[in-house]
């Protein structure tokens, strides 16, 4: 899992309370960063496969993580991402440790990982930094239901706004680098159908694109085109997180 090359070693300065849950997690109980270890991840990495067993729970700092699911034709669907406010694996570790689905970096960047063995013993041991856990799932879940209802309902140019602002969110500047394949799995969409959700937004100002990247030209009418699934997640980690 670890590229020694990109890698930090348990100790070293590493801006950990960038990530929400694991700042949290570091106030209910300090020991979660002890055995802390910082790496770098380059853009489609793939971290674990499905069926794997989880070694570390990852929580992004700079990074965005995909869990995606493959169908036996092989079509790929994204079914959670996970950027500066969340985190991989923090009910997978105390449960069978089997991870259902592949992790595949997203986004390239940081993001800081703990030995599954090190959190399951300090979940156990730990109430208030169980309760975070908890809280985190159940935004998880409420996501879940969110974007099947999202998917269902809301035509793809708002899905696609919805998908730019939250990675906007999650990452520095107003520049983001993704291709096509990339963003289709996570928007239930092909190549050709989203080329013409962006070349929308293109027009109306909202954005710039080459390939490989886009540029947020116009927040706001990103916010004003966008489906109420954006807003509504944002409310609840305000309600729970208090961000």
């Amino acid at each position: 899992m670890f590229n020694a090359a990109n890698a930090i070693e348990p100790g070293s300065r590493l801006d950990t309370g960038r990530n929400l849950i694991l700042r949290a997690m570091a106030n209910a109980d300090a020991a979660i960063l002890k055995q802390s270890r910082g790496i770098e991840y380059d853009q489609g990495t793939i971290i674990c496969e499905a069926d794997g067993t989880l070694e570390q729970v990852i929580f992004p700092l700079t990074c965005v993580l995909s869990s995606i699911s493959t169908l036996s034709d092989g079509t790929a669907i994204e079914t959670a991402t996970a950027g500066h406010e969340g985190a991989f694996g923090l009910l997978t570790a105390v449960g069978s440790g089997v991870i259902s689905a592949r992790c595949q970096v997203q986004m390239a960047g940081w993001a800081v990982c703990v030995p599954a063995k090190h959190y399951v013993k300090l979940f156990h041991a730990s109430e208030a930094l169980r309760r975070v856990a908890m809280l985190y799932v159940e935004i998880v879940m409420a996501q879940n239901v969110q974007s099947v209802a999202c998917r269902t309902s809301h035509s793809l140019v708002a899905r696609l706004c919805r998908w730019l602002l939250i990675m906007h969110d999650r990452l520095p500047g107003k520049s983001l680098e993704f291709t096509h394949e990339f963003v289709a799995p996570a928007l239930g969409a092909n190549r050709t159908t989203l080329s013409l959700a962006a070349a929308s937004l293109r027009r109306g100002g909202a954005i710039a694109y080459r390939r490989g990247s886009v540029t947020i030209l116009n927040r706001k009418r990103l916010e004003d085109t966008t489906c109420e699934c954006y807003f509504n997640t944002r409310h609840r980690y305000k309600r729970l997180f208090g961000a």
